[in-house]
């Protein structure tokens, strides 16, 4: 028993010192094809470190589940999910499937089978048809009549929900719209910067009324600091008119 033990032992003893040989052996082979190479420019470098937070970065981004309400939020995620993890047009049905829940996933599944080659675009057509998505003339009705009622990033919170679901409207037209529901106030501030796009109009608006903001902030607090200026028998005076009296002829 001992022999065996032995013996056992001196083979394994041997293993280990072959390997720690053949490892060392490696190590050295690599380290002198790392001498051999060139080294890294500055730039390659940081490509690698980018590549590598990029990879790290893209795979907590997760793809949200839908149970049927908000079909227009649902979709702006997803597209952004598939665009930035380079998700092909096949891939996307089969994740479909995995994030429909609740109602939402019996309607998949009847939607699946009689329609015969599924894509992303026949699919978001039929999900906002079915779960709350506005008519294509509904929509042009909407933003012809939208006006603002709020501040300018609600209007345009708004604004931004209607046109994602209005297919084939121009740059054009769409200022018209924009332009149409802001305030006459503000519309006549932001008309001389002359937006030729959408997007320039909507930070144009933001703008304008963030300066009027500031503005009219400065105002008030020069006023106040000019009554502070004021002798006290001054201050926040006010004359009141006493109500004439009435004249009776005492005969």
């Amino acid at each position: 028993m001992r022999a065996m033990t032995f013996s056992f032992q001196r083979t394994s003893g041997q293993r280990s010192r072959n390997h720690d040989r053949s490892s060392e052996g490696s190590r050295d082979s690599v380290n002198a094809e790392r001498e051999r190479r060139p080294p890294k420019s500055s730039e390659e470098e940081e490509e690698d470190d980018g590549g590598e937070v990029q990879r790290s970065w893209m795979k907590r981004v997760e793809l949200p589940t839908f149970e049927g309400t908000d079909p227009m939020g649902w979709i702006a995620k997803a597209e952004k999910f598939f665009d930035l993890q380079n998700v092909t047009e096949r891939e996307k049905m089969k994740l479909v499937y995995i994030c429909m829940e609740g109602g939402a996933s019996y309607w998949f599944r009847f939607w699946r089978k009689k329609t015969r080659h599924p894509t992303w675009s026949l699919f978001t057509a039929a999900l906002t048809r079915r779960f709350g998505g506005l008519k294509r003339g509904f929509v042009y009705e909407k933003l012809a009549a939208m006006r603002q009622r709020g501040n300018v990033d609600e209007y345009i919170q708004e604004f931004e929900f209607l046109v994602a679901q209005a297919a084939g409207v121009n740059e054009e037209q769409l200022l018209g719209y924009f332009f149409a529901g802001l305030q006459e106030g503000l519309r006549n501030l932001v008309r001389p910067y002359d937006p030729r796009d959408l997007l320039t109009a909507m930070e144009r608006a933001h703008d304008v009324e963030q300066a009027s903001s500031v503005s009219r902030d400065n105002r008030l607090e020069v006023q106040r600091f000019c009554a502070r200026l004021l002798p006290n028998g001054l201050r926040a005076k006010q004359t009141r008119l006493k109500p004439k009296e009435k004249v009776t002829n005492n005969d």
